[in-house]
């Protein structure tokens, strides 16, 4: 989105952005389960969510609330690339870089429809882990499934 203004001030500073056009992921795989193109939708995620999240990941910024609410796309079936939103929680880890790579995967993991199959999770995995070692991915898949189930069982804190 275009910058709309830049605020700064002694002790911090915020920059203002334009509204994102579209919708988020998740009001998208509704329309696509409804509508019979779930799997595009799928393909879609896998193809361009994925390197999204990877790059944050590999210039060492985690987003904290990574979910399919928070990126949003005009049309999936345009293969435009979506854009994340939500961004003031974004913050570069000095440590435990892998507990919070997790989290957001999980998070993404969580916010995914119960219809998502185990084939298409291992597709997205893949291909944001592509070039790992397969003992590297296994682990990672684990990991992420893990935090998924404990972030499903979580009470939302406001309602």
């Amino acid at each position: 989105p275009a910058r709309v203004a830049n605020v700064r001030g002694p002790a911090a500073s915020m920059a203002v952005y334009a509204a994102v056009p579209g919708r988020s992921r998740d009001a998208w795989a509704v329309d696509a389960a409804r509508e019979d193109w779930l799997g595009a939708w799928l393909d879609y995620v896998v193809a361009a969510v994925a390197p999204l999240a990877r790059r944050l990941h590999e210039r060492g910024w985690v987003h904290r609330d990574l979910n399919l609410s928070h990126l949003f796309a005009v049309d999936p079936r345009r293969r435009e690339p979506p854009a994340l939103i939500d961004v003031e929680r974004v913050f570069r880890p000095r440590w435990r870089r892998r507990r919070w790579r997790v989290k957001d995967l999980a998070s993404l993991l969580a916010s995914c429809p119960d219809v998502v199959s185990g084939r298409a999770k291992r597709r997205f995995l893949l291909r944001y882990a592509d070039g790992w070692r397969r003992s590297e991915v296994r682990a990672l898949g684990r990991a992420v499934e893990a935090k998924a189930a404990r972030i499903q069982r979580h009470t939302p804190r406001f309602g």
